[in-house]
């Protein structure tokens, strides 16, 4: 659990930014959006293939933006 202590001369605002940048830097955001949905683990073989289709993407795709250039 993420605390934070109000200062003597701090506001409001200050208070909420640094609760905010707290709660950022934990993670826990990340670890509730990524345990949000149910996803079935690939195996190597399927990360190895998607890996490769993404990357031809990507070099397909650099290859056709330098040419509008």
């Amino acid at each position: 659990m993420i605390t934070v202590t109000k200062g003597e001369n701090e506001s409001a605002e200050s208070l909420i930014r640094r609760f905010s940048r707290r709660v950022v830097q934990s993670g826990v955001i990340r670890e509730a959006k990524s345990q949000r949905y149910y996803r079935k683990d690939i195996n190597k073989n399927q990360r190895r293939k998607n890996a490769i289709v993404a990357s031809q993407y990507r070099a397909k795709r650099a290859a056709s933006f330098s040419k509008q250039r």
